[in-house]
């Protein structure tokens, strides 16, 4: 028989008279080679009945891994820190189990149905959601294909969705509830992205402590801090020019943030805490030596990581989730940007 011998990448390579790795290329779409001879090389592999090898999945003997999906690389690096001691937490449980951790970014234009079932595709079992939005729609992807997922965050109007949380609500009110009892009247909140709900909690936060205090909500004092420090400082800068009064004491959405806030605060003449206390979410280590040291919101950021893993690893193997909400609790860190537990005398009108 004519066609009894398998066709080879060579043969090919003989028939068209180029080198081997210029088929290689031109077969797996791989740049370097001008779009006439990739033609040629297709056209040739096709009338000689060539079969590419079956590609093996790169994860793991047992071909398992999961998906961490970040909303962007932006976010992702922002919150490094964060991210990083999550991820800690994630791999913790996981590679007891060698599965393999896929982190994977998104862009605003993402197709969700389109990202989701390509990951599925190159091997992906189960998903942990980061950053999740209002109304998400990789949580409604995921939902309908009944796929083994759990969030980051709680999803807005999901019931019974598997989630881990952190007390957003609680730590933005001991935050709020820190600055009030220092005598402030003036309490600024910087936000992060208003579309996530960790900020819509913390701005809620925010808001009761004040109504808890007898100080009027007035939503001048809040502006959306972003996801980058240069647009904290902008946001700050912004806050400043809009209202009569300079805040006297501010809560930020995160450390991160914060230290566009404090950036801010110094170019418009501001010191802290002496004009203006400030406090922070997350404690991350370089809170501590900041000028001054950074108050903030400490909360169990490994641990986070560890449960979600576990409920996702229970949903792999079909087992029930006795338990499919957790939310951790925080702990207020107090230091020099949060000045003394007295009211502050001339600063409030």
């Amino acid at each position: 028989m004519a066609h009894s011998k398998k066709v080879t990448i060579t043969d090919i390579a003989e028939k068209a008279q180029v080198s081997i790795s210029t088929v290689s290329r031109a077969l797996s779409g791989n740049p370097g080679v001008n779009d006439e001879i990739r033609q040629k090389v297709k056209d040739i592999a096709s009338a000689m009945g060539y079969i590419p090898p079956a590609r093996k999945k790169d994860f793991g003997k047992d071909g398992k891994a999961i998906a961490f999906l970040v909303e962007s690389s932006d976010v992702f690096v922002s919150g490094a820190s964060f991210f990083g001691k999550f991820l800690a937490g994630v791999q913790q449980v996981f590679e007891k189990e060698s599965y393999r951790i896929i982190l994977s970014t998104t862009r605003t234009n993402t197709n969700p149905q389109k990202k989701i079932s390509e990951l599925i595709k190159s091997g992906v079992n189960g998903f942990i959601l980061a950053q999740t939005q209002i109304n998400d729609p990789f949580v409604k992807v995921l939902l309908e294909l009944k796929y083994p997922f759990v969030t980051l965050g709680r999803p807005f109007s999901t019931l019974n969705t598997p989630y881990v949380d952190v007390d957003s609500f609680g730590g933005a009110y001991a935050a709020t509830t820190a600055l009030a009892k220092r005598g402030h009247r003036h309490i600024a909140y910087i936000s992060g992205n208003l579309t996530t709900l960790a900020s819509m909690a913390r701005l809620e936060g925010y808001r009761k402590a004040l109504q808890d205090f007898n100080i009027k909500y007035d939503e001048r004092y809040t502006v959306e801090g972003g996801e980058t420090q240069q647009e904290a400082y902008t946001a700050t800068i912004k806050l400043l020019q809009q209202v009569e009064h300079p805040p006297t004491g501010i809560f930020v959405y995160n450390d991160f943030l914060a230290i566009g806030v404090i950036s801010a605060l110094h170019d418009r003449g501001f010191k802290i805490p002496e004009d203006v206390c400030l406090i922070g979410f997350d404690d991350e280590e370089a809170s501590a030596f900041t000028v001054p040291p950074l108050a903030s919101v400490r909360w169990p950021v490994v641990d986070m990581g560890q449960k979600a893993a576990e409920m996702l690893l229970k949903l792999l193997k079909g087992e029930p989730l006795m338990q499919r909400q957790f939310v951790l609790p925080v702990e207020l860190v107090e230091r020099e940007s949060l000045g003394e537990l007295v009211e502050l005398k001339g600063k409030i009108s």
